[in-house]
């Protein structure tokens, strides 16, 4: 049974209401994203929150809006929002980001997401985990088509996937108007294939799009490489 809150750093996250809780996927996202001279975020399907309050946490010049669908991960969200030291700069919304594509006349310099996935998997008998986790709410096609709908002309879209899905979803992204400018292959072991990707898109054609490898453990369990923790030392307690 995963553990009803997580400590960070700078900020606690309570899960206990929240059908997907915090993983490593979101905390890579989190910490490998550019945000540079962001002011301006969205973070579609926020669950906890994790993504939202890390970007605050990285950039003071940053407002963020933190969309989630689920009415109890929402309200979860908004509680961790509020007892940290970003409530003022993070709004959590709950809402379709199908409907909220359409009503908002926002443009956001970064769009950020852990989206749902796993097409393919049996879908768990829990329902709330399913729609957090499956792609029958809301697929990689419908964000990515919004977001370039969203973004400013110099904004950037970010998303984690499985490894194996991340030719079609640049494919779909193309299709939208946007290139991929930086792709991170995350391997859990020295050794082992890639298992999921972060991938950053851009309004912008890149001149040169870069391909980064990251290695979560090296030589056993736990044990994690030095690249991974000077990626996440601003989070994690251990780092």
């Amino acid at each position: 049974m995963a553990n009803q809150w997580f400590k960070f750093k700078k900020f606690m996250i309570r899960q206990d209401r929240c059908a997907m809780k915090v993983g490593t996927d979101s905390v890579i996202l989190g910490s490998w994203v550019r945000i540079g001279e962001a002011r301006t975020a969205l973070d579609i399907g926020t669950g906890t929150g994790l993504l939202a309050l890390m970007l605050a946490q990285r950039s003071y010049l940053l407002q963020v809006d933190a969309l989630e669908i689920d009415a109890q991960a929402a309200s979860q969200a908004a509680k961790n929002v509020k007892e940290s030291a970003f409530s003022d700069r993070v709004n959590v919304i709950r809402g379709d980001f199908r409907d909220f594509s359409i009503q908002t006349d926002k443009r956001y310099d970064l769009i950020i997401s852990n989206p749902p996935y796993f097409q393919r998997s049996i879908a768990p008998s829990d329902l709330p985990r399913m729609v957090a986790r499956h792609a029958q709410k809301l697929g990689a096609a419908e964000i990515l088509e919004k977001s370039g709908e969203l973004l400013r002309p110099e904004g950037q879209l970010c998303m984690v996937m499985p490894f194996e899905q991340v030719e079609v979803v640049v494919s779909g992204a193309l299709a939208s108007g946007l290139y991929p400018a930086r792709l991170l292959e995350i391997h859990a072991t020295q050794g082992s294939g890639p298992k999921r990707s972060c991938v950053l898109f851009s309004l912008q054609k890149p001149v040169h799009p870069v391909t980064e490898r990251l290695v979560i453990e090296e030589g056993g369990r736990h044990r994690y490489s030095d690249e991974y923790v000077q990626l996440t030392k601003d989070f994690y307690l251990d780092f």
